[in-house]
């Protein structure tokens, strides 16, 4: 059962996203387990509240009015190796960057090129986080998760339908995530934690240094990047308010002091107005707008 002597009031969502936008959430209650977040969607299903499970806040833009609900950061951050099955089974509260670190320094591939993705397991898996031509999806077993009448049910990938950086979660339907089994296979330590520390080193070179949402739109194609279209469409600086497109990586909306949710928007429609004017090509936002 939820104490809802944990459960805070209005309390501001800027300090919790990547962005450092966002109002506050009417309710506000912190899962450091799974059955933390069973307890707390029982709860707010059973008050008929909207609810919203926050994992590191990367990919998320939350309005200037805020959450008129319960917001729930998920902390629930173990997992466990199976060695003979070839699989982890990893909470959705993990954040990638330990985890798989972790699995590398023990021998284990499959994951690393997520090891520099900012967020967690829940997050990358509803958002079928990628990089380097490769997808999270490629590498699930199985899920576990509520679903939107409150059941707890295990399914494996397909029934997520998963696409390039979206999925069944993504789109609407109403799953939480509990847990994630990944495959994964031996391989050398030395040259697992030498690619995850390289790439480490070429997202700094490239990603600037204000706050940002990460990737703001989706590519088109591994050939047809938003930040080049972005960028060649003479939008590199360009501000609405205290929101600009970065300088440094075009596809990064970066907020260079007290920007609001509304400046992000107006400058996002802009930069897909502009592309579309100039290029023909309609871009996807990658960031949830809430």
């Amino acid at each position: 059962m939820l104490d809802q002597k944990n459960i805070k009031t209005n309390v501001p969502l800027a300090p919790y996203t990547y962005i450092k936008i966002g109002g506050p959430a009417k309710y506000f209650y912190v899962a450091n387990s799974s059955d933390d977040i069973v307890d707390a969607v029982n709860y707010a299903l059973n008050d008929n509240l909207n609810y919203l499970i926050l994992g590191l806040g990367g990919n998320i833009l939350f309005s200037d009015e805020g959450f008129d609900g319960l917001v729930i950061p998920n902390r629930a951050s173990s997992w466990q190796i199976n060695e003979e099955e070839k699989n982890v089974v990893a909470q959705s509260g993990v954040i990638l960057k330990p985890f798989v670190t972790d699995l590398a320094i023990k021998g284990f591939a499959g994951l690393e090129f997520f090891a520099n993705i900012p967020g967690s397991v829940g997050g990358a898996v509803a958002g079928n986080a990628g990089a380097y031509g490769h997808s999270i999806s490629e590498e699930i077993s199985w899920v576990k998760f509520i679903d939107p009448e409150g059941e707890i049910i295990t399914e494996n990938k397909d029934y997520f339908e998963f696409e390039y950086r979206t999925s069944r979660i993504k789109k609407g339907y109403r799953a939480t995530i509990l847990e994630v089994c990944f495959d994964i296979y031996p391989k050398s330590s030395e040259e697992l934690l030498r690619q995850i520390e390289e790439d480490e080193a070429l997202r700094k070179g490239k990603h600037p240094e204000y706050p940002s949402c990460g990737s703001f739109f989706k590519n088109i194609s591994r050939e047809i990047t938003a930040g080049k279209l972005i960028e060649d469409a003479g939008l590199k600086g360009f501000k609405v308010g205290n929101a600009m497109v970065s300088d440094k990586h075009a596809n990064f909306i970066v907020n260079t002091g007290n920007a609001t949710a509304k400046d992000v928007k107006e400058l996002a429609d802009h930069i897909a107005n502009v592309v579309k004017e100039k290029t023909g090509y309609d871009l996807e936002r990658e960031v949830v707008y809430v």
